[in-house]
Formats: C-alpha cells, structure tokens, sequence
C-alpha cells in the first residue's frame, strides 16, 4: 500500500466510544491503517477509553481535557497530522465501500491535490449519505432533470440566483450524470470525481481531503476572523462560518466522490450534546 504513503488519516471525536470503534472497524477490515504515511486521532476531552482505542487500533492519540467545539477541533486535529494531504474524517464516518474503490480514491483524490487540480474532495457517499443531508433545497430550485422549467423553480431561481447556484452541486445526489443537467458547471476530472467551484456547492466537514496548508493557511483564519452568531455545543462549527460569500466568490476547486465512501451513521452521542435533543 505505498500508495497511501503520502496521505495522513486525521480522526477529530469527541466522547463517542462506540462510534468511534465502528469507525475504526470498518476501515481497518478494508485496509490496514498502517498503510497511510500517518494515522492520528484528535479527542476532544480525551479519555483512557480513547487512548485504548488508539493503541489497540495503531493509531497516534493527541487531545485536550476539553471539548473546544468543531471547529477548532478541526484545526488542532488537522495540524497534528505529520503529513500535508490530509483525509479528515469526523468519528461518524463509516465507510460503506471495498477496498478497491477506497484506495483507488484516496490515491486518485491524493494526485488532484497535491498537482493543484482540487482543494477540496468530498467523500460523502452519493447513495447513501446517511444522517442530516438530503436534496430537498435542490430541488426546491431546480427540480429534477425532467421538470427544470417547472414554474415554481424557476421563479424560485429568478428571485433567489445566488442561492440557486450554490445548489448546482448537489445535483450530483440525484443524477448518474450530473455533468450532463449541468455541464456549465459540473465537469468529470477523473471518471470518478466530480469537478466543480465552490461558488456552485458549500463546504462541509463531513469526511474530506484537503491540503493542511491550504486549510490551515487559508481556510481557518477566515473562518476565525468571521465567526457566525449561530454556534453548536456554544462553539464554532466551521460549516457555518464557510456558508458565505467570501465561500464561494474564491472559487476554489471543489472535488466529489463518485459514487463516494463515506455514509454518516451515529451510534452515541456524549450528555450534554445539543444535538442529542434533534
């Protein structure tokens, strides 16, 4: 597995064992997490349970005795990494594809990132994007392929633009062919990644690879120098802070996954997190 010699694996988690574990699991059955050049979890108030999974699984353990919310979790997690291109997963991330097609995308996605073709892949599943995602707004702006001059969409596009086209991407989730609703936009880099700008699709936390660099360099100190007023846990989560028009007027090369390797299935959850009460 030389190939993943370059890549550094990044866990970010946060009292959540038995997700964690399955995390861990799923890929360590797929490839042995050795293979990456460096592999690392970032636990928020960290425990022995942690740092025993850690070792039973061969991961580094790095942490803080406090959880300091998502996004500076991020931040921390991401620069622990010992290597420059970075797959960061949060601990809910479950792998849901084999073998062959993960390390055929990790590779395919290191090669677009360290070249400069990508800034960003997405890694989410196409088909089965599990928990908190669905393609209602979309639609709500562009219909399906067969109902694009569907009145109420299009007056929808008329009156909101700027919304409309930063829902192009998620055309992704519902077409085979997402470059043929929307060639303008959407093109195949690779026959197995989407291309498209960050203008047309929002960031996302949820199982990415990126350049530490460029997160670190760029990504962060905007995000830290414009916090959002909306917070999760009472911090920042990033995902808010980056829906935005600096977001997308930087027009950064966006990647995703086709058909993607990553689902979002929660098995735990620590008391006092806000989102135990959606």
């Amino acid at each position: 597995m030389k190939e993943l010699q370059h890549v550094g694996l990044v866990f970010l988690t946060w009292r959540a064992p038995k997700t964690l574990r399955k995390t861990l699991e799923r890929i360590s059955q797929s490839l042995p997490i050795h293979s990456f050049g460096d592999a690392v979890i970032y636990a928020q108030e960290i425990t022995q349970h942690d740092r025993d999974l850690a070792n039973e699984f061969g991961l580094r353990i790095v942490g803080n005795n406090q959880n300091v919310g998502i996004l500076a979790g991020m931040k921390e997690a991401v620069a622990s990494s010992k290597l420059d291109v970075v797959l960061y997963l949060e601990c809910d991330c479950l792998l849901v594809e084999p073998e062959s097609l993960f390390l055929k995308t990790i590779v395919d996605g290191y090669n677009a990132i360290e070249t400069g073709k990508l800034d960003v892949l997405r890694l989410r599943h196409l088909r089965e994007t599990g928990a908190d995602y669905n393609t209602l707004k979309h639609l709500k702006y562009w219909g399906d392929k067969r109902e694009h001059k569907r009145v109420k969409s299009r007056m929808m596009r008329l009156l909101r633009p700027r919304k409309a086209s930063r829902l192009i991407g998620d055309a992704c989730l519902l077409h085979s062919r997402a470059e043929e609703v929307f060639p303008k936009n959407i093109y195949r880099m690779e026959e197995n990644i989407y291309c498209m700008r960050s203008s047309n699709i929002n960031w996302t936390n949820q199982s990415i690879m990126i350049s530490k660099e460029w997160f670190l360099n760029t990504i962060i100190p905007y995000a830290e120098s414009h916090p959002s007023s909306r917070l999760v846990n009472g911090y920042l989560d990033l995902e808010k802070e980056m829906n935005c028009e600096w977001w997308r007027k930087q027009k950064f090369r966006v990647g995703w996954a086709d058909p993607g390797l990553f689902t979002h299935a929660r098995m735990d959850r620590p008391v006092g997190d806000e989102k135990l009460k959606t």
